[in-house]
């Protein structure tokens, strides 16, 4: 179900398979296999069937329907026959395979999922109520306030051209029962990912975004926070704005290639994040940073009258 703000995809198929060998609905073995289960068809690329084992067309209650969602009781809008477990005989060793998707994700992209398994007493009664109620927890989003509200990140949300980098850190304990998890939009994280304080280094001009997720020992839910950051102009008054520079690979171990887009180029220069000049070379449109330390550095470019062009930023492996 979708059903939350900016959520592309709900778990779009589920069944199972049994823990065997050599059959259509065992264990899969072949590339092919791995697919068809992600895609609510058997190993053979029969598609799962509403009743019965979701395979065998003699077995009780089996239909011809296909269908993406196996033992759904009676939550599948779908069909108005409830279809549960217990209905396939003799069960051993039973697995289960959910997926969700397709997603597109471009370079630098990211997918982040909530998932809940529920269980509960072995009556049905009891179960439904508190699949329900957990149901409707998540829909609401008030899963999160289970583990409360999280204090605000603290840190610059304006970035100027006399600033490379900034910290940013959420009040809570540093010790081992918080685990934390950022992620920052337009910049990179130099260290102090999984502590609760991070470096970043900041990106081009625009807008930028820090986010958090923090998950407590013994608490089953995160909590999330997000602060949205101004990073203006790092260049000086007379950059060309219309200059474009490609550079790749990045990160890089040897050679960066640098591709633009027509400008005259003069000289490069080459900084530390703590803004030291550590190389300086004429154009060639290539830099041999194998004798560099691994870490962030900054590219300037530079016309023949000296002016400064662009910056960018790339990572020394």
């Amino acid at each position: 179900m979708i059903d939350e703000a900016n959520e592309n995809n709900g778990m779009n198929s589920f069944h199972y398979y049994i823990g065997t060998n050599n059959l259509p609905i065992s264990n899969p073995s072949t590339s092919d296999d791995f697919y068809e289960y992600l895609t609510a068809r058997w190993q053979n690329g029969q598609p799962v069937t509403y009743g019965g084992d979701g395979y065998s067309p003699n077995a009780p209650g089996a239909t011809n329907i296909p269908c993406h969602y196996m033992f759904p009781g009676n939550s599948d809008s779908n069909f108005s026959t409830p279809w549960t477990m217990d209905i396939v005989s003799s069960p051993t060793d039973v697995r289960g395979v959910g997926s969700s998707g397709p997603y597109h994700l471009p370079a630098g992209s990211m997918v982040t999922f909530d998932v809940a398994f529920v269980t509960g007493p072995n009556d049905s009664v009891q179960n439904r109520l508190a699949l329900e109620e957990v149901n409707n927890l998540f829909r609401s989003g008030k899963l999160d306030s289970w583990r409360g509200v999280l204090p605000p990140i603290s840190g610059p949300q304006i970035i100027n051209t006399s600033t490379l980098s900034a910290i940013y850190t959420i009040p809570l304990p540093s010790d081992t029962s918080f685990h934390y998890l950022w992620t920052v939009s337009n910049g990179i994280i130099l260290n102090g990912q999984g502590s609760n304080t991070i470096e970043v280094f900041w990106g081009t001009m625009g807008v930028g975004e820090v986010n958090v997720e923090v998950l407590e020992n013994g608490n089953p839910c995160k909590g999330s926070n997000k602060i949205l950051i101004e990073i203006n102009n790092p260049m000086s008054a007379d950059t060309l704005n219309e200059c474009t520079i490609r550079i790749y690979p990045n990160p890089v171990r040897s050679v960066l290639n640098l591709e633009t887009a027509g400008e005259i180029i003069d000289n490069i220069q080459v900084y530390s994040v703590l803004g030291k000049l550590v190389m300086q070379e004429p154009w060639t449109g290539k830099i041999n940073t194998q004798f560099l330390s691994a870490g962030v550095y900054i590219i300037e470019l530079h016309s023949t009258c000296s002016r400064k062009l662009l910056r960018k930023v790339f990572i020394k492996q």
